[in-house]
């Protein structure tokens, strides 16, 4: 049997005992075999053959890992003292593949498992189920971004349908995916991943010192994840792209335990901006869970390199690319180095500003400045003039420094801008709205008043 879901109900695990047991006496093989092998008595020989809902109770805590039914409930009580982030349809899919394989895929080949997920992809597809096709949306390209009811509207081939669920194991297309000789579903491994993405402290603490190999062990599918990439929720199957409220002692505990913090994975093709600091601060989940700046700390502490192991400074520069603004000034306080200038402006780092300053192309300077405009950085202003950036040309998508200064309420960047010549009238070209009217709509009415009088003073 697989691992507990991301959120365990009581009731349903009681039901599952019941339907076992009422199987068990109607005569069902595997029912009959599951109820004798774990009611088996302590000394090895078979236990009652009459068995009672106690006995089912039993059987299901033991084959989900626990030595008894009040194990388990103490254990479901804890979890759910636990939240999860996870967004709806991960939620969903995660049930349904444990429609598909009960047992997780156990001892399955991959190719195997990854054909029925697959199969099953079309099925709802054919059915009008939106939901059931969103484990490939973001693997494929011509379906990013659709809503449940757009994908059940657009055409789904088999071809696509197979290669969504390969890339989305981390391999490049269906024809990657191992034919013979590949690697088979490890059961303790997946039971493993569940405890990690759900923060089953309890059960992982037990399977690690069971196994202490599980630390490096690498998943069977294309992506090779280990359970420390595991908790960057990105990159890894769809379904298990959740963020416990516990992520951070997740984290430190595998750490502790001898997870590699700098190993690499080849999610997204692989490449050495893989590793788990990456993908955590490049994911969604860790951010919403409010866990994301916990978890970086607790991986830089565990030693994670915090320029990277590829292009310098490439943690930094994800984080303000992902506008993680506060993993960003974690990073950059840890020693992280500052590679452009619009990071300089955005961390308020005039030291790496002034570095930057005459190096970095006029493009970058523009955007600095726009930037610098945004965010009240006055000081930063007249050195990109003079490195020849126009504060009246300074424009980006027909937004320009006095707009985006009055939007954020920045009145000595107003009146900077005043005095160096920009109007203090002129509508942008996107939206057609005045500064005073930017002003206005972000609630800065004073400053928006005092726009409209035609001067700051």
């Amino acid at each position: 049997m697989s691992g507990l879901p991301a959120r365990p109900n009581l009731e349903h695990l009681r039901k599952q005992a019941k339907a076992l047991l009422r199987s068990h006496r109607t005569g069902d093989p595997n029912a009959s075999a599951r109820m004798a092998a774990v009611a088996m008595a302590h000394d090895g020989s078979p236990g009652p053959q009459r068995f009672s809902h106690a006995d089912a109770l039993r059987v299901v805590a033991r084959e989900y890992g626990f030595p008894s039914w009040p194990a388990l409930k103490e254990h479901v009580a804890v979890l759910q003292s636990v939240d999860v982030f996870a967004l709806d349809a991960v939620s969903t899919l995660d049930r349904r593949f444990r429609a598909l394989f009960p047992d997780g895929g156990a001892h399955r080949p991959v190719i195997q498992v990854l054909t029925v997920e697959a199969d099953a992809v079309l099925r709802a597809h054919e059915a009008g189920d939106g939901h059931g096709v969103m484990q490939i949306r973001d693997w494929t390209p011509v379906l990013i971004g659709k809503s449940p009811e757009e994908l059940i509207k657009h055409p789904l081939s088999r071809e696509q349908a197979f290669d969504g669920v390969a890339r989305e194991h981390g391999y490049a297309d269906w024809s990657q995916v191992p034919r013979k000789g590949g690697a088979l579903i490890d059961p303790v491994f997946e039971r493993a991943v569940d405890a990690v993405v759900t923060g089953q402290l309890g059960v992982l603490d037990a399977m690690l010192a069971d196994r202490p190999s599980l630390t490096t062990q690498r998943s069977a599918y294309g992506h090779q994840a280990q359970l420390l990439h595991y908790c960057g929720a990105n990159g890894v199957e769809t379904r298990r792209q959740m963020t416990p409220s516990n992520a951070p002692s997740v984290v430190r505990r595998l750490l502790e335990a001898g997870a590699e913090v700098d190993a690499l994975c080849n999610t997204y093709g692989g490449g050495p901006s893989q590793t788990t600091l990456c993908l955590t601060i490049s994911s969604g989940h860790p951010a919403n869970a409010g866990v994301q700046v916990e978890m970086v700390e607790a991986l830089l502490d565990g030693g994670a390199a915090v320029d990277g192991l590829g292009t310098l400074g490439e943690p930094l520069r994800l984080a303000v690319h992902c506008s993680r603004l506060d993993v960003a000034a974690l990073l950059h306080r840890s020693g992280g180095t500052v590679t452009d200038l619009v990071t300089a402006v955005i961390l308020d780092d005039h030291e790496g500003f002034l570095e930057r300053l005459s190096a970095d192309p006029p493009g970058q300077k523009e955007v600095a400045f726009l930037t610098a405009c945004s965010l009240g950085r006055t000081p930063m202003l007249a050195p990109l003039a003079d490195e020849g950036v126009n504060p009246r040309n300074a424009v980006r998508e027909g937004v320009g420094g006095m707009h985006l200064a009055a939007k954020g309420g920045h009145r000595t960047v107003v009146e900077w801008l005043i005095q160096a010549g920009v109007d203090p009238h002129e509508p942008d070209t996107r939206l057609g709205l005045r500064p005073s009217e930017w002003a206005r709509r972000a609630g800065h009415v004073d400053l928006a008043r005092l726009l409209e009088a035609g001067s700051v003073p």
